[in-house]
C-alpha cells in the first residue's frame, strides 16, 4: 500500500522534534526515499525512547494519526507518552 502523504507527515514530524540525530533523521529521510514509510515511522519512534527527547504533544497526535493511518501496531507509539512535555 502507498502513503506518499505519510511521507509529508514524517519529515515533518522528524524536523519538529527537538534533539533528534543527525544520523537518525538522516536514516528516516533514506527510508522514505526508498519508499519505507512503516519502518521510517518504526525508527522514527524508537530514537524519541531511545534518547529520551521530549516531545510536544501536537508531535505525538502527529505520529499516532500517521501510524494509525498506515494501520500500524500503536505499540510503536504508545511508549512516547510518557515523553511529551
Amino acid at each position: 500500500m502507498m502513503y506518499p502523504n505519510q511521507s509529508l507527515n514524517i519529515i515533518r514530524i522528524v524536523k519538529e522534534t527537538s534533539g533528534m540525530p543527525k544520523k537518525d533523521m538522516d536514516f528516516i529521510f533514506e527510508l522514505l526515499d526508498h519508499n519505507e514509510w512503516g519502518v521510517a515511522l518504526e525508527h522514527l519512534c524508537s530514537t524519541i525512547i531511545e534518547e529520551r527527547l521530549i516531545i510536544q504533544r501536537d508531535v505525538f497526535e502527529a505520529i499516532k494519526k500517521t501510524g494509525e493511518l498506515m494501520e500500524m501496531d500503536p505499540d510503536n507509539w504508545s511508549q512516547l507518552i510518557h515523553l511529551i512535555q
